[in-house]
């Protein structure tokens, strides 16, 4: 049975990833219009989407294969890609974290903002980096957007807030 109402993609795409997957939903969403539209124009039946999540960090669709063609497929890839690399509540450009024992895609507003949710003064993400990496924030630990020396190798977001 598919998770994704064709004709309600959004809401589907919503209860599968969660509503404050804000940066993946319209990805996916947009790749699964794609998907329906070129169904509809082949007068085939869409593929039955059976589960789209998160895991590791990355986003997962699972589908059925039977009803797709090599553009639908490639569709589906691309999104998953483009996911890959943008952050999973915002969809900012970012890199896989580690924030205790969860890895997800989170640009570093994204990270704070869950750390200051949770109660976390300061916030210590990616504890497994070495700490010369030179893209990991003296501060905080996330890692991927820095600003360099005359901020003290901090991500925007520990200089926004003087951390």
């Amino acid at each position: 049975m598919s998770v994704i109402d064709w004709d309600d993609i959004h809401n589907g795409v919503v209860s599968e990833l969660g509503k404050e997957c804000q940066g993946w939903i319209r990805i996916v969403e947009e790749a699964l219009e794609r998907v329906k539209k070129r169904a509809v124009e082949q007068k085939r039946p869409a593929p039955e989407v059976h589960q789209i999540k998160q895991k590791f960090g990355e986003l997962r669709i699972y589908y059925s294969r039977a009803n797709t063609d090599g553009y639908q497929d490639s569709d589906i890839v691309a999104a998953i890609t483009e996911a890959n690399r943008c952050c999973q509540w915002c969809g900012n450009s970012c890199r896989t974290q580690i924030i205790d024992a969860w890895i997800v895609n989170m640009c570093c507003w994204c990270m704070h903002r869950m750390a200051d949710n949770t109660g976390k003064s300061k916030p210590k993400f990616n504890t497994q980096h070495l700490p010369d990496d030179p893209l990991r924030c003296q501060s905080c630990g996330y890692v991927g957007q820095i600003a360099w020396k005359a901020t003290g190798h901090r991500c925007p977001c520990c200089v926004s807030k003087g951390l």
